[in-house]
């Protein structure tokens, strides 16, 4: 068989090979009668009748000459290569091997999924005991999953939680933003001094802005320098504040102004009355 490709009609075409067909036939009748050589001459006649009239296909008296036995014979061995190419052509893919398949007479399977199984609940934290240095004993619920005592960020972060908590009467929440931003306030001021500048944060600082925002960690890492120098000096620093600060420094500039001009003025009558 000759497999031929026509790309314009995307199909398929098998001519059949006769000189082919013919050398297999002949090789399969020495088989079938090795000492019969009367057999295999009129065979080869046979097939030199078929040449001569395979110029017409449609012609189904081509193999007239033939004895019942050899067309027989010839059409057993086409049908078998028929067969056994168009198994080959049609023999499904290789597949891959699956969950499930025989591995050496063992079938695999996979433990059952339910779908309407709900999923997996974490177990429990237990409570957190956290002793105030004045002396009130907190108990921080264990679903909020705080830093434990090992961690960068636990004491910082309990000191601020217990400010917090103290102002807002509720525990700040505890995520992996938060845990970010405190572990950089921890590098910026220190593991001992951020614990101080977060209580004094939490406490100390009432800007209108902080206020309203409640006090999140974000704006207490954006000016973490600021708020440690206010916990360091024990003042805190306003907008009010800072009006009233410019106006102090705005009159007492003027009064300066306003006393040297008056000096000027004093050193100018004496001048005159001297002369």
């Amino acid at each position: 068989m000759k497999e031929t490709h026509k790309r314009l009609q995307h199909r398929i075409y098998f001519k059949l090979d006769l000189e082919a067909v013919d050398a297999a036939f002949e090789a399969w009748t020495k088989a079938q009668f090795p000492n019969d050589e009367n057999a295999i001459g009129e065979m080869r006649q046979t097939q030199f009748a078929d040449n001569a009239k395979r110029s017409s296909p449609c012609d189904k008296n081509a193999v007239r000459g033939a004895t019942k036995a050899q067309l027989d014979n010839k059409d057993r061995l086409l049908n078998e290569i028929t067969a056994k190419t168009t198994a080959e052509i049609y023999s499904p893919p290789r597949r891959e091997r699956r969950e499930g398949d025989p591995v050496d007479g063992v079938v695999t399977t996979a433990e059952p999924v339910n779908p309407s199984a709900p999923p997996a609940v974490p177990e429990p934290q237990a409570a957190m005991v956290i002793t105030a240095p004045n002396g009130t004993v907190y108990e921080i619920p264990g679903e909020l999953r705080y830093p434990g005592d090992g961690a960068k960020t636990h004491k910082a972060w309990i000191a601020y939680a217990l400010a917090y908590q103290r102002r807002y009467h509720s525990w700040p929440i505890w995520n992996a933003t938060v845990a970010g931003q405190m572990a950089r306030l921890v590098d910026r001021l220190g593991v001992d001094r951020a614990p101080r500048v977060a209580v004094h944060y939490v406490r100390r600082v009432n800007e209108e802005f902080i206020v309203k925002q409640m006090h999140p960690v974000k704006l207490l890492l954006a000016d973490a320098e600021k708020w440690a120098t206010q916990c360091e000096t024990g003042q805190s620093m306003t907008s009010t504040r800072a009006q009233q600060i410019d106006k102090t420094q705005s009159n007492f500039d003027a009064a300066g102004e306003a006393v040297a001009i008056m000096r000027a003025n004093r050193a100018q009558q004496q001048g005159g009355t001297t002369a």
